[in-house]
Protein backbone atom coordinates (compact mmCIF):
# COMPACT_ATOMS: atom_id res chain seq x y z
CA UNK A 1 0.00 0.00 0.00
CA UNK A 2 2.88 2.36 0.77
CA UNK A 3 4.34 1.72 -2.70
CA UNK A 4 1.06 2.62 -4.39
CA UNK A 5 0.74 5.79 -2.32
CA UNK A 6 4.37 6.73 -3.09
CA UNK A 7 3.85 6.11 -6.84
CA UNK A 8 0.68 8.22 -6.79
CA UNK A 9 2.48 11.01 -4.91
CA UNK A 10 5.37 11.03 -7.41
CA UNK A 11 2.94 11.17 -10.35
CA UNK A 12 1.12 14.15 -8.82
CA UNK A 13 4.40 15.99 -8.18
CA UNK A 14 5.63 15.55 -11.77
CA UNK A 15 2.23 16.04 -13.38
CA UNK A 16 1.40 19.35 -11.68
CA UNK A 17 4.26 21.45 -13.19
CA UNK A 18 2.93 20.64 -16.65
CA UNK A 19 0.19 23.18 -15.99
CA UNK A 20 2.59 25.94 -15.01
CA UNK A 21 3.13 27.28 -18.53
CA UNK A 22 -0.52 27.39 -19.51
CA UNK A 23 -1.15 30.64 -17.65
CA UNK A 24 -1.16 33.88 -19.67
CA UNK A 25 -1.33 32.05 -23.01
CA UNK A 26 2.38 31.12 -22.92
CA UNK A 27 2.10 27.39 -23.48
CA UNK A 28 3.07 27.60 -27.16
CA UNK A 29 6.47 29.25 -26.73
CA UNK A 30 8.98 29.16 -23.93
CA UNK A 31 11.49 31.97 -23.42
CA UNK A 32 14.14 31.94 -20.68
CA UNK A 33 14.34 34.22 -18.79
CA UNK A 34 10.65 34.92 -19.04
CA UNK A 35 10.01 38.36 -20.60
CA UNK A 36 7.83 41.02 -19.00
CA UNK A 37 5.14 40.49 -21.62
CA UNK A 38 4.40 37.90 -24.34
CA UNK A 39 1.32 38.37 -26.50
CA UNK A 40 0.72 35.44 -28.87
CA UNK A 41 -1.40 35.95 -31.96
CA UNK A 42 -2.86 33.75 -34.69
CA UNK A 43 -0.62 33.08 -37.66
CA UNK A 44 3.10 32.89 -38.24
CA UNK A 45 6.02 34.36 -40.11
CA UNK A 46 7.47 32.05 -42.76
CA UNK A 47 11.10 32.55 -43.75
CA UNK A 48 12.53 30.93 -46.85
CA UNK A 49 16.14 30.97 -48.05
CA UNK A 50 15.38 33.39 -50.87
CA UNK A 51 13.68 35.88 -48.53
CA UNK A 52 16.23 36.01 -45.70
CA UNK A 53 16.73 39.77 -45.91
CA UNK A 54 18.06 41.68 -42.92
CA UNK A 55 17.54 45.40 -42.59
CA UNK A 56 19.69 47.03 -39.89
CA UNK A 57 21.14 50.46 -39.30
CA UNK A 58 24.84 50.99 -38.50
CA UNK A 59 24.29 50.79 -34.75
CA UNK A 60 22.71 47.35 -35.16
CA UNK A 61 25.21 45.96 -37.68
CA UNK A 62 26.96 43.63 -35.18
CA UNK A 63 23.67 42.00 -34.20
CA UNK A 64 22.71 41.78 -37.90
CA UNK A 65 25.99 39.95 -38.60
CA UNK A 66 25.25 37.55 -35.74
CA UNK A 67 21.75 36.90 -37.12
CA UNK A 68 23.11 36.37 -40.63
CA UNK A 69 25.67 33.83 -39.37
CA UNK A 70 23.02 32.07 -37.26
CA UNK A 71 20.62 31.73 -40.19
CA UNK A 72 23.41 30.50 -42.45
CA UNK A 73 24.88 27.93 -40.05
CA UNK A 74 21.58 26.48 -38.86
CA UNK A 75 19.30 26.82 -41.86
CA UNK A 76 21.49 27.42 -44.91
CA UNK A 77 20.07 30.92 -45.47
CA UNK A 78 22.39 33.58 -46.81
CA UNK A 79 20.86 36.49 -44.93
CA UNK A 80 22.61 39.71 -45.84
CA UNK A 81 22.30 43.08 -44.19
CA UNK A 82 20.68 45.38 -46.74
CA UNK A 83 21.36 48.38 -44.57
CA UNK A 84 18.82 50.80 -43.17
CA UNK A 85 16.77 50.95 -46.35
CA UNK A 86 15.39 47.55 -47.24
CA UNK A 87 13.44 48.11 -50.43
CA UNK A 88 12.38 44.48 -50.61
CA UNK A 89 8.75 43.67 -49.98
CA UNK A 90 9.73 40.09 -49.20
CA UNK A 91 9.76 38.70 -45.65
CA UNK A 92 12.69 40.07 -43.68
CA UNK A 93 14.22 40.86 -40.34
CA UNK A 94 14.43 44.48 -39.23
CA UNK A 95 16.87 45.38 -36.43
CA UNK A 96 17.18 48.88 -35.02
CA UNK A 97 18.31 50.96 -32.08
CA UNK A 98 15.46 53.36 -31.27
CA UNK A 99 16.20 56.94 -32.35
CA UNK A 100 14.14 58.25 -29.43
CA UNK A 101 14.16 56.36 -26.14
CA UNK A 102 11.26 54.05 -25.40
CA UNK A 103 10.96 54.57 -21.63
CA UNK A 104 8.72 51.53 -21.17
CA UNK A 105 11.55 49.09 -21.95
CA UNK A 106 14.48 50.84 -20.27
CA UNK A 107 18.16 50.61 -21.17
CA UNK A 108 18.45 46.85 -21.52
CA UNK A 109 14.94 46.13 -22.76
CA UNK A 110 13.70 45.35 -26.24
CA UNK A 111 10.57 44.98 -28.34
CA UNK A 112 10.24 41.94 -30.60
CA UNK A 113 7.29 41.90 -32.98
CA UNK A 114 6.66 38.95 -35.28
CA UNK A 115 4.05 39.55 -38.00
CA UNK A 116 3.25 37.50 -41.11
CA UNK A 117 5.41 39.91 -43.15
CA UNK A 118 8.44 40.61 -40.96
CA UNK A 119 10.29 40.21 -37.68
CA UNK A 120 10.97 43.58 -36.02
CA UNK A 121 13.49 43.85 -33.19
CA UNK A 122 14.16 47.23 -31.59
CA UNK A 123 15.83 48.42 -28.42
CA UNK A 124 17.13 51.59 -26.79
CA UNK A 125 20.72 50.33 -26.63
CA UNK A 126 22.94 47.74 -28.31
CA UNK A 127 22.78 45.72 -25.08
CA UNK A 128 18.98 45.57 -25.32
CA UNK A 129 19.23 44.59 -28.98
CA UNK A 130 21.59 41.77 -28.01
CA UNK A 131 19.13 40.50 -25.38
CA UNK A 132 16.32 40.67 -27.92
CA UNK A 133 18.46 38.64 -30.31
CA UNK A 134 18.85 35.98 -27.62
CA UNK A 135 15.06 35.80 -27.36
CA UNK A 136 14.74 35.58 -31.13
CA UNK A 137 17.15 32.62 -31.21
CA UNK A 138 14.88 30.81 -28.74
CA UNK A 139 11.93 31.29 -31.11
CA UNK A 140 13.79 29.61 -33.98
CA UNK A 141 12.56 26.06 -34.54
CA UNK A 142 14.95 23.25 -33.71
CA UNK A 143 16.56 21.26 -36.45
CA UNK A 144 15.43 17.68 -36.93
CA UNK A 145 18.18 15.11 -37.58
CA UNK A 146 20.61 17.94 -38.31
CA UNK A 147 18.42 19.44 -41.04
CA UNK A 148 16.11 22.41 -40.81
CA UNK A 149 12.66 22.25 -42.25
CA UNK A 150 11.85 24.98 -44.76
CA UNK A 151 10.16 27.35 -44.52
CA UNK A 152 11.21 28.33 -41.01
CA UNK A 153 8.10 29.45 -39.13
CA UNK A 154 7.84 31.78 -36.15
CA UNK A 155 4.70 32.13 -34.05
CA UNK A 156 3.22 35.59 -34.56
CA UNK A 157 3.74 37.48 -31.29
CA UNK A 158 4.74 40.66 -29.50
CA UNK A 159 7.43 40.31 -26.81
CA UNK A 160 8.37 43.17 -24.47
CA UNK A 161 11.18 42.91 -22.01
Amino acid sequence: MKKIFFAFFVCVIFYKPGFAQTENNQSKISIIPQPVSVNLQEGNFSLKPETANISADKSASDVASFLSALLHENYGFNGKNNGEKNGSSKASFSLAINKSENKSIGGEGYTLKVTPQTVLLSANTSKGLFYGMQTLTQLLPAKSNGYAQHPVKFQQCLVLD
